[in-house]
């Protein structure tokens, strides 16, 4: 059985057709409705740098915890980079974790190769201007400098 669209002067979305199984239960019609949204894929290359990161959005964080832990992330590393004139050395433990309430961003060294802090500061702070990302998005990423990945990473719901 098939039940026609209805459609109500106080609403403005467009109505569709459902199809009534044999159970009673109610499906879409359109077998679009019912597929999985995929996350765009992206490609950003830090101005003015040989590094670039490539990666998925993987789900909405939502832009204030995106916009929290970029900034307070970026600010930390600098501060650090500022206080201890590390921005060439590597990062010790070869990973680097940084925890807000409800998200975590990680990156770690990959392929044999290590990643400094300047390499970090770059890539943390390069995060809000990916537009794929849309300064909201959950993503793992790849980090290379010039040819070589130095690095992988994460910026995630700590709720996930």
């Amino acid at each position: 059985m098939t039940i026609p669209p209805t459609s109500s002067p106080l609403t403005a979305r467009t109505p569709t057709w459902t199809e009534i199984s044999d159970n009673g239960l109610s499906t879409p019609s359109s077998p679009s409705l019912l597929s999985p949204r995929a996350y765009p894929t992206w490609n950003y290359y830090v101005p003015q740098t040989a590094i670039h990161i490539t990666g998925t959005a993987l789900g909405m964080l939502g832009e204030v915890l995106f916009n929290t832990i970029t900034t307070d992330a970026t600010d930390f590393i600098s501060e650090l980079i500022a206080n201890y004139n590390n921005q060439d050395q590597l990062i010790s433990g070869g990973q680097f974790q940084y925890v807000i309430p409800n998200a975590i961003l990680h990156l770690q060294n990959a392929n044999n190769h290590q990643l400094t802090w300047t390499v970090v500061q770059s890539v943390v702070s390069s995060l809000t201007a990916i537009p794929e990302l849309g300064q909201q998005y959950m993503t793992n990423f790849q980090i290379f400098d010039g040819v070589n990945q130095v690095g992988t990473g994460t910026l995630t719901s700590s709720l996930s």
